[in-house]
């Protein structure tokens, strides 16, 4: 079926960058085994695929090898109304083109929007998925003003702060960006479906891995690399000192990017991060 614009959803993309896309589902559950680390993430999704299968295949690494060798785009499952951009293609994000960055993302909402939105200046806002009522209002408060200011917000679906930045902005009308760490199928829990259509309606979600990739743990982190490369600025409301709290952060200042913090409550525990704990 054809996506919105009339292109088909696979079209966007090259078949080298959609079969990146299918190996990285494929090693999914050796990913999240594998990586400790923010930075052992990172070493893991630089490898090429060939040093990815050699390193992740396992016991599955024939089989995997065969299907990589064999990869046609056309089998792949497709997402109704999704479209596909990569790397090859001048409407992916200039932000997106360095070796950290997934080479292909999916995006329901439009590809032609998506460019739009990351043109213009962009905010993420991250945080706590356990933050407080003041930490909640502090999210919602900035994103609305943003979004007022015509400034595109940007961040994941987790409850807490992200979600209350998506609805601030939605608030008056703004335009988000909600990267999601499986695929887009899979979409939010049930609770946050609502404020998803919302998102899509207005502005864009986006994910790197194909229908039927289930979000686990190292998804959730890798989302976060392609969440500070799409902003300018990064603000950080309530961390804990936990990784999912702190990837945004810490990739960040690994790049150079602006980073700010809203302090919290210093008896909060949801503001360790704000209140002296290290990076």
């Amino acid at each position: 079926m054809s996506a919105a614009g009339g292109e088909s959803e696979h079209g966007g993309a090259c078949s080298s960058c959609l079969r990146r896309s299918w190996l990285l589902s494929q090693l999914s559950a050796p990913l999240d085994y594998q990586f400790r680390t923010l930075e052992r993430l990172t070493e893991l999704l630089a490898l090429s695929d060939e040093h990815l299968l050699r390193a992740l295949g396992g016991r599955r690494r024939t089989e995997l090898t065969v299907g990589y060798a064999h990869f046609e785009a056309q089998n792949l499952p497709t997402t109704k109304g999704a479209q596909t951009v990569c790397r090859h293609r001048s409407s992916y994000p200039r932000s997106l083109r360095d070796a950290g960055s997934p080479p292909m993302l999916k995006v329901e909402g439009g590809v032609s929007r998506l460019a739009e939105l990351t043109a213009a200046p962009t905010v993420a806002i991250l945080g706590s998925s356990r933050a407080s009522d003041y930490g909640v209002e502090m999210a919602k408060s900035l994103a609305r003003g943003l979004a007022a200011s015509g400034v595109t917000v940007a961040g994941g679906l987790c409850d807490g702060i992200e979600v209350a930045a998506h609805a601030g902005a939605l608030e008056v009308n703004g335009a988000t960006v909600a990267v999601l760490p499986g695929d887009l199928d899979a979409g939010p829990p049930a609770k946050r479906r609502s404020l998803y259509e919302r998102v899509r309606y207005r502005g864009c979600g986006v994910a790197e891995l194909p229908r039927g990739s289930e979000a686990r743990r190292w998804g959730l982190v890798a989302s976060q690399r392609i969440l500070v490369r799409l902003a300018q600025l990064v603000v950080v409301v309530e961390a804990r000192e936990h990784p999912g709290d702190l990837a945004g952060a810490r990739i960040a200042r690994a790049l150079g990017r602006p980073l700010a913090a809203i302090p919290g409550r210093v008896t909060s525990p949801a503001s360790r991060l704000l209140n002296g704990a290290h990076l």
